[in-house]
């Protein structure tokens, strides 16, 4: 268990550069691009926004929609059901097919928590998946970033949060992946939301361990609010370990940190 710590002590410090003052840094420049973004109230363009709309949504219906959401009668994959928990019956993910109904999961809650380390920065990132069906599900993540002020007491911090719309777009018992929408929040002194959109996927092999990873992209106030994750899971039971790499850029500021964590399946 030592040699496994100082190995992890190791990488975060390869990882990780001079975190001086890059909070504040980055909470600064978006809510400077807050007040330095004009806003547009030039309305002369409203009498074409219809046939705009109806050209978006011609598009969404006959292109985009299959290749978002699928077809259902054509996809085997897409009527796979949601498990228990990963490797519930020793070698499935997320989903399977299910000849009986009594075995469906009809509601699922994930919950992770992740432990951020970096030279003279720290983060913890907490999620939590709900999944009221198969098809759609809800998931909420909130980082929270601390840098130690230098030659005073206390520290500066950062709170992120993200609100998203989630669908698996493949759900076979050896691999997901699925598209997130919805919106990301900064805390603190910015207090501003902005949309944001990702993909997520999670390969599963054998021995109980899956490969996960995420990337996320948002704007709020103009600047750049951009998260990446990966992560390599021990399953066991209802729970899982990882270790893996996470990275955020926040307006011109990059964070990368090491992360270790645990998942927890309900």
């Amino acid at each position: 268990m030592k040699t496994y710590f100082t190995f992890f002590l190791i990488i975060s410090f390869l990882f990780s550069g001079n975190a001086q003052s890059k909070l504040e840094k980055s909470k600064n420049e978006v809510d400077k691009e807050k007040t330095a973004t004009p806003k547009n109230s030039n309305s002369s363009d409203q009498s074409g926004s219809s046939e705009v709309l109806n050209f978006v949504a011609n598009i969404i219906i006959y292109t985009a929609g299959p290749t978002l959401f699928g077809l259902y009668q054509k996809e085997d994959h897409l009527h796979n059901r949601l498990t228990a928990y990963p490797y519930a019956d020793g070698e499935s993910g997320n989903y399977k097919w299910m000849d009986n109904y009594s075995e469906i999961k009809k509601t699922r809650i994930d919950l992770s928590n992740a432990f951020l380390m970096g030279t003279n920065l720290y983060a913890n990132h907490f999620k939590v998946k709900y999944r009221p069906t198969y098809v759609l599900y809800f998931q909420a993540d909130y980082f929270e970033l601390f840098e130690p002020k230098f030659n005073e007491k206390g520290f500066h911090n950062l709170s992120l949060f993200n609100f998203n719309l989630c669908y698996d777009r493949i759900r076979t018992k050896e691999f997901t992946l699925g598209w997130t929408i919805g919106a990301s929040y900064i805390a603190n002194s910015v207090k501003e939301f902005g949309f944001n959109y990702g993909l997520q996927l999670e390969g599963f092999f054998k021995r109980n361990i899956s490969l996960f990873s995420s990337i996320k992209g948002s704007k709020i106030n103009g600047s750049p609010v951009n998260q990446f994750e990966v992560s390599l899971r021990y399953h066991y039971k209802k729970a899982a370990v990882s270790m893996g790499y996470e990275s955020l850029k926040i307006a011109s500021s990059t964070y990368n940190f090491p992360a270790l964590g645990l998942n927890i399946y309900l």
